[in-house]
């Protein structure tokens, strides 16, 4: 498997299991949308752009996301999603805060 990374790699966001569910659930939704990344372990610094992910594909990740954990990522969380651990943290801020500031269950 390659792992692709940058200096970045933060270890905020949810620890123990959380943190591995948040993680192989924002990893299986890249995975789905880009199949060339199957053998792809990410790190919390993985950078988005590094791993040649597209505008649209980028988008399609986070419907992904929002199905898989039933979540809304509202447009405020968009800027925070350059990186696998910065969308690791959006997620799991959005799934502590329940119903409350936007993280509703996906309609």
């Amino acid at each position: 498997m390659s792992k692709t990374s940058s200096p970045d790699a933060s270890t905020s966001g949810p620890a123990g299991p959380e943190r591995a569910y948040i993680e192989g659930g924002v990893a299986a939704a890249i995975r789905k949308v880009k199949p060339s990344l199957a053998a792809t372990d990410f790190e919390r610094g993985t950078r988005f752009d590094d791993l040649e992910i597209s505008s649209l594909e980028l988008i399609t990740i986070v419907f992904e996301i929002e199905d898989f954990f039933d979540i809304r990522i509202v447009d405020r969380n968009l800027d925070d999603l350059h990186s696998y651990g910065h969308a690791c943290d959006v997620v799991g801020r959005l799934l502590a805060a329940g119903s409350a500031s936007g993280a509703g269950p996906a309609a």
